[in-house]
């Protein structure tokens, strides 16, 4: 009977440390992430636009505006609040609107930034809006391309824009900015400003005694 009750204890001592050395594994590369991690914008409007964010129209009189729900795709990606941009006209309008960022100014934070956020843009028959992603340069007028979405996307779609070619930079701008071209709109959501994760495998881990 001690025999056995000596063996059942070793054999669960034995699981426990196996249990433990997978334990390590799965939350080494969560905590390396941790320690990598960085954001200095997240931004779901789930408190309205917030102060500081501006609108530029280029042509025409549309405007970004702030929707609870709403169609195409339905609802918001996180929460109950999106912005949209949507004409509601029967014919093209060729409005041209940017919703832009405040100055930024805390980039040097960032390792390897980038720029990830949820939007849609759904045609109405074969009519599609399109998006362009911009940056500028406190302080600057002119602004520079980064990105262009000129392909209708009917459901929620999250993209990833590399900033390395700002890594240290100090006081620049973001625009998201909106065309009309008799589509079904074009929301946003859940844009964040961060550093890129970087998981390590993790070496040389052992568990002694199993």
């Amino acid at each position: 009977m001690l025999i056995s009750q000596s063996l059942k204890i070793r054999t669960m001592k034995r699981e426990l440390q196996r249990l433990f050395a997978l334990m390590v594994l799965v939350a080494l590369p969560l905590f390396l992430f941790s320690q990598e991690y960085g954001s200095i914008l997240n931004e779901s409007f789930e408190n309205g636009i917030p102060a500081g964010w501006t609108q530029e129209k280029i042509s025409g009189n549309v405007e970004w505006v702030l929707e609870t729900g709403g169609k195409n795709p339905n609802g918001a990606y996180f929460g109950e609040k999106r912005l949209s941009f949507c004409s509601h006209a029967t014919v093209t309008t060729n409005a041209v609107t940017r919703i832009v960022t405040p100055v930024l100014t805390d980039f040097t934070s960032l390792r390897d930034p980038i720029l990830v956020f949820a939007h849609a843009q759904d045609k109405y028959a074969n009519d599609f809006d399109t998006l362009k992603v911009l940056y500028r340069r406190a302080g600057m007028k002119d602004w520079a391309l980064l990105k262009v979405y000129d392909k209708y996307i009917a459901d929620w779609q999250i993209d990833t824009v590399s900033l390395t070619f700002l890594q240290g930079a100090r006081d620049f701008q973001l625009a998201f900015q909106a065309c009309d071209n008799l589509g079904r709109g074009i929301v946003l959501d859940n844009i964040e400003l961060r550093s890129r994760p970087s998981c390590f495998t993790p070496e040389q881990i052992y568990v002694k005694g199993v």
